[in-house]
């Protein structure tokens, strides 16, 4: 910090004093064995001075800060270029309650300060964010806005959900904003998911297939209670006899899985109103 802030004093009195940033320069030229004396005492060594100094503190800008600041630097540099062009040239302006060289000065003095804003940004601007920061700030202020409990867990969710940060912004926009039953009615939100690129929700297959399985060892159970002594039925006929049980049992299932997932929504419902 120290060191960025004696570079931003030392250029901008480069800027201000461009005659002796020659003069150092022809010092250290002539230690050097260099022979400088022609370019230090032309005309437009000043200027050329100062835009080179100009180059530098807006490149530095630019490379630093994000694209928000480019209005900004672009009317800084502008400013700094009149004001300069005013002092280069000697014009003055009636309308200012100054005199010809107090109005000189002032130009000088403002395409100085307007210099050092510029170069300003360029040391002391903040870096722009990557884009694992902006997910980051993102859900923070989701959930300073929506579940403030969150916000100490903000880290391992994101770990979670590495490379997939859009499939849990749209999972907390349809529980927190939406207010989807389904994602509500879930015991772990769905931001304590594991990581999925599958937006759609699990499916019920599992519990039904189990229900089935479970089913059709008591329906061979009881056959076999009633007939210990006749083998199962291995003909075609006998397991075309079979299969509308099997069917029949899987929808019994599901209808009773749904009217358990339907009456889990009118709590829902009732608890809410």
């Amino acid at each position: 910090m120290l060191g960025k802030l004696g570079a931003l004093c030392l250029l901008s009195a480069a800027y201000f004093r461009p005659e002796a940033c020659l003069h150092g320069i022809s010092l250290v030229a002539s230690m050097a064995s260099m022979d400088v004396g022609d370019v230090a005492a032309s005309p437009h060594s000043a200027l050329f001075v100062r835009l080179v100094l100009t180059l530098v503190a807006f490149s530095s800008a630019v490379a630093r800060t994000r694209s928000n600041y480019l209005t900004l630097l672009a009317l800084l540099v502008c400013l700094q270029t009149f004001c300069l062009q005013l002092h280069m040239q000697s014009e003055t302006y009636e309308a200012l309650p100054l005199a010809k060289p107090a109005q000189l000065v002032f130009f000088q003095l403002l395409a100085t300060i307007t210099f050092s804003l510029v170069l300003a940004v360029g040391y002391f601007a903040p870096l722009p964010l990557s884009q694992r920061q902006l997910y980051r700030k993102r859900l923070v202020e989701f959930y300073t806005t929506y579940n403030p409990d969150k916000l100490d867990d903000v880290d391992n969710i994101l770990r979670r959900y590495r490379h997939h940060e859009e499939v849990l912004f749209t999972r907390l926009k349809k529980k927190y904003i939406l207010h989807d039953l389904i994602e509500a009615s879930d015991d772990e939100s769905d931001d304590e998911h594991e990581t999925s690129t599958d937006d759609e929700p699990k499916t019920l297959s599992t519990p039904v297939a189990k229900r089935d399985s479970e089913d059709n060892d008591e329906e061979d159970n009881e056959e076999e209670d009633e007939e210990p002594s006749t083998p199962p039925p291995s003909t075609p006929q006998a397991r075309a006899d079979t299969a509308p049980r099997v069917r029949t049992a899987m929808q019994e299932v599901q209808a009773a899985q749904q009217a358990r997932i339907e009456e889990r929504i009118q709590q829902l419902k009732k608890a809410k109103a």
